[in-house]
């Protein structure tokens, strides 16, 4: 088994180094073309907008039974036609907003449709998934060092060129990548013909959505304008690579620790407020810090956060909703944090950017992780009613 699922191992190198190259950059790239703070705010909104649409969608479309390597590297050959338009648009809409939606489609829809098919060639130990989705750090951290660095040397219109590389590389993963036999019946499994939405969406779904959701706010602090804020308050963009490196280790470390607390049936409300209160830490000491090497510790332990967030509800997902609708409550889950999660963040930054500075932004930043933790006690009341009561 380990040889035919060194592709997922691949696959999550290869797909965050992608997502690495160009989304945490497009606030540089934005700025180089000249758009303001708000500007910035409202297209990352925009983005995450797409990503939400699009990503929900292609996981409607899997449930569907359409053929899920045609859809992978469909998603491929839609990410190249989006960075050609965003990077060659120079700022104007008509070509930039349908690069964006090309581009959110590519990034929005892999991740939870090869998530679902690693748990599915799991089986029973649907624990180890944390040790293959590790990989996905290791990847971001290699993207964002050489990015950062080679966007300090030769400006952000490397990026383009650094993104479609990844992009070739990763259409080459999605052919090789198994289709489990078993993805195909778990679609093929529904009850009266099919199973609503609406069916799936009980208090604790709702509740990992809500997590997710909040979650994607931080993101947003922890990357998309962290590194304008590195820019302002110290004129230093080579070192986003190391303080990037710093967050996928956090995740790295904190992945293959999950394996071992969920096997040991660790709470995974527990695990989520752990995640939420890491990421509390961080964003305090974001605000007092005085060097920029004083991030590097920091990001390290916001990074850790998200694994105890994703990998609790990878894990419940399969006990809370049916398994004929799980490629589309996974791609909501996704779309929570990078979608959601995102635009509400995007624009709140974005606003609090152009009122009154970044600086104020990462002074009220803490606020975040407190709505998360508030989040996992519902969630922890939630978990306490009788399994019965949870599913209806």
């Amino acid at each position: 088994m380990g040889g035919r699922l060194a592709a997922y191992r691949a696959y999550y190198v290869v797909y965050w180094c992608a997502s690495a190259v160009i989304t945490p950059y497009l606030g540089i790239f934005y700025r180089s073309i000249g758009f303001d703070g708000m500007q910035i705010g409202a297209f990352s909104s925009i983005y995450a907008l797409f990503f939400l649409i699009s990503g929900s969608a292609i996981g409607y479309i899997a449930d569907r039974g359409v053929p899920l390597r045609l859809l992978l590297v469909l998603s491929a050959c839609s990410g190249v036609a989006g960075a050609l338009l965003i990077f060659l648009a120079e700022g104007k809409l008509a070509a930039l907003l349908p690069g964006l939606f090309l581009l959110a489609a590519c990034l929005a829809s892999p991740s939870p449709i090869v998530d679902n098919l690693l748990i599915i060639s799991l089986g029973p130990d649907r624990f180890r998934y944390s040790r293959f989705r590790r990989y996905g750090p290791l990847g971001f951290a290699i993207g964002s060092v050489i990015c950062s660095n080679a966007i300090s040397v030769f400006g952000t219109a490397c990026i383009l060129y650094i993104y479609l590389l990844a992009m070739a590389v990763l259409a080459a993963v999605y052919f090789w990548l198994p289709i489990p036999a078993a993805a195909g019946e778990m679609r093929e499994r529904k009850p009266g013909g099919h199973v609503r939405l609406n069916e799936a969406l009980s208090p604790a779904f709702l509740c990992i959505l809500a997590s997710l959701w909040v979650w994607g706010i931080c993101e947003q602090g922890m990357f998309q304008y962290l590194n304008l804020l590195i820019v302002e308050r110290w004129d230093d963009i080579g070192i986003s690579g190391i303080i990037s490196s710093a967050t996928m280790a956090g995740e790295f470390i904190a992945y293959g620790a999950m394996s071992a607390l969920l096997r040991r049936k660790i709470s995974t409300y527990l695990l989520l407020a752990a995640g939420f209160i890491l990421a509390l830490v961080q964003f305090i000491g974001i605000s007092f810090a005085a060097s920029p090497y004083m991030l590097v510790p920091l990001l390290f332990l916001g990074g850790a956060g998200f694994p105890f967030l994703w990998s609790s509800a990878t894990d419940m997902l399969h006990s809370v909703v049916p398994a004929s609708v799980i490629n589309t409550c996974r791609e909501l889950c996704s779309a929570m944090v990078s979608g959601a999660g995102a635009i509400t963040g995007g624009l709140a930054y974005g606003f609090v950017y152009s009122r009154y500075g970044l600086e104020t932004a990462y002074g009220l930043s803490f606020l975040i992780p407190v709505v998360g933790l508030l989040v996992s006690f519902i969630l922890w009341r939630i978990m306490k009613m009788p399994e019965a009561k949870m599913e209806d």
